[in-house]
């Protein structure tokens, strides 16, 4: 098992949609086909998962994983995700970063939340990268203080305006889990202080 092994393992155990699939696939009685037929709403990182997960996915969807042939709309990259070290010696990171953020920004499972988690971990986070990820992660990171640096900023010592950033992180709905954080500061710098 490669070092990546039990991180991959950990990301597909997480991920709903290739979990249920995998489910599905179980099932002796659903036909293959209609479970099959799904893979061409996946994303490349998804199929990949599939092909290469041994415990929960039965042969015939993995070899049916090998199989697949990404339609032009699933063909983008999945990116690779850099370190610091490695981005060090890139001329421009926040481009790489970027490029990281822009094939991620319609899909959603644990792969691609990793890709914004590497963005707020990186020492060459910018502003405008950090404001593109989602509110929800970057108010949860707690291993540097990329929220609270913003937050301070916005509130300053006004209580007014701390008590709103506090009402809206205790009411949030589920429609704001999209919510980038640029967004979510946005709203709070427009309410009045």
């Amino acid at each position: 098992m490669t070092s990546m092994e039990p991180l991959r393992r950990r990301l597909l155990s997480d991920d709903n949609r290739v979990s249920a699939l995998a489910a599905l696939a179980c099932n002796p009685h659903l036909d293959r086909r209609l479970v099959s037929d799904l893979l061409d709403h996946l994303h490349p990182a998804e199929v990949q998962w599939l092909r290469t997960y041994d415990d929960a996915v039965p042969a015939w969807l993995k070899e049916a994983a090998v199989q697949h042939k990404a339609s032009p709309a699933q063909q983008q990259e999945v990116p690779r995700v850099l370190t610091d070290e490695e981005l060090d010696s890139c001329e421009d990171p926040e481009a790489v970063m970027q490029s990281w953020l822009d094939a991620v920004k319609n899909h959603r499972g644990s792969f691609f939340d990793q890709v914004e988690y590497a963005v707020i971990r990186s020492r060459h986070r910018t502003e405008p990268l950090v404001r593109q990820v989602r509110a929800h992660i970057v108010l949860s990171y707690f291993e540097q203080p990329v929220a609270a640096d913003a937050l301070v900023r916005m509130c300053g010592d006004d209580p007014a305006r701390w008590h709103a950033v506090a009402e809206a992180l205790t009411s949030r709905s589920q429609s704001r889990f999209e919510e980038t954080f640029g967004q979510f500061i946005d709203r709070m710098n427009a309410q009045p202080a």
